[in-house]
């Protein structure tokens, strides 16, 4: 192996032991975590893992949780990735493998995808494995941890929008690169609506700029008709399943809940997950000063 490839390797192996790191204390102590959502998803999970082990598939009842009653859950809540979730419950065979492996593929997702942002942007690479470690570790990330929240997998995904968002900006010709932009939107909506919408808000003020400034407008919006078409089929699993459900069966509407309460909020000390340090608040807006 080249010197050239050692280079290229060590900071993906780097983000690996950093995430490992992570989960150290979890593996050391030989713990299985249980947080605020861990119950409601860990019961969709083991449904689909039971009905693996028996051989009896059904797309919507849920016939081995939730007291066995065959409520509705999984086909409402990101079905595909509910099953490969089940995959990897039945594979571990039990939750503390689970939870470990599970963590571990959401740390190198995440690392992976700032990394390569850090990379996309001309930052060093060092840089940007120490970007990596520290997103890894807090903000929404952790969540998946200690809680088992869903919005984790969206912030994961993020980067990899970030990077479209750069080729928004940069290029002029051909700045929207429908394919990857629609599989990140299909994945992120196979997996948590809410993340979804948060990203297509954060995403669509560059895409309307990125119009505006580009030189081949019918190209793009030929890749938006794309994008539509493709984004369909893909997520059809979540649509289809609400069409079918709610054409012929009166279903009761979701709990409120208060989303201001569950926002970050800037905080002259702690670092609680919903609190923001004004210092660090400081930090990012000499880093934009710096940087304009």
């Amino acid at each position: 192996m080249n010197k050239e490839r050692i280079k290229v390797i060590i900071p993906y192996f780097i983000i690996l032991v950093a995430s490992l790191g992570t989960l150290l204390p979890q593996i050391a102590f030989h713990a299985t975590i249980l947080g605020s959502d861990t119950v409601f998803h860990w019961s969709r999970f083991y449904d689909i893992k039971m009905q693996l082990a028996n051989g009896s598939f059904n797309w919507f009842q849920t016939n081995y949780t939730f007291q066995q009653t065959g409520q509705i859950v999984n086909a409402f809540y990101g079905p595909l990735f509910a099953w490969l979730n089940g995959v990897l419950l039945f594979i571990t065979n039990n939750w503390f493998q689970y939870q470990i492996v599970s963590g571990l593929i959401l740390l190198l997702i995440s690392g992976i995808g700032i990394y390569r942002m850090c990379l996309k942007v001309n930052c060093p690479s060092y840089l940007g494995v120490i970007l990596a470690i520290l997103y890894n570790n807090v903000g929404m990330i952790p969540v998946w941890l200690i809680g088992s929240n869903f919005s984790a997998w969206g912030a994961a995904l993020m980067p990899y929008l970030c990077i479209q968002i750069v080729n928004l900006l940069e290029e002029k010709k051909n700045p929207y690169h429908w394919q990857v932009v629609t599989l990140i939107f299909a994945i992120v909506a196979n997996i948590h609506l809410l993340s979804f919408i948060l990203l297509a808000l954060a995403f669509c003020p560059f895409l309307f700029l990125s119009f505006i400034r580009t030189t081949n407008k019918g190209l793009f919006i030929l890749g938006l008709v794309k994008s539509a078409l493709w984004g369909i089929g893909l997520t059809g699993t979540i649509w289809g399943c609400f069409l079918l459900v709610y054409r012929t069966n009166k279903i009761s509407s979701p709990g409120t809940f208060d989303l201001a309460g569950a926002t970050i909020h800037l905080s002259p000390k702690g670092v609680a997950l919903k609190d923001f340090l004004i210092a660090v608040a400081i930090l990012f807006l000499l880093q934009i000063l710096l940087l304009s």
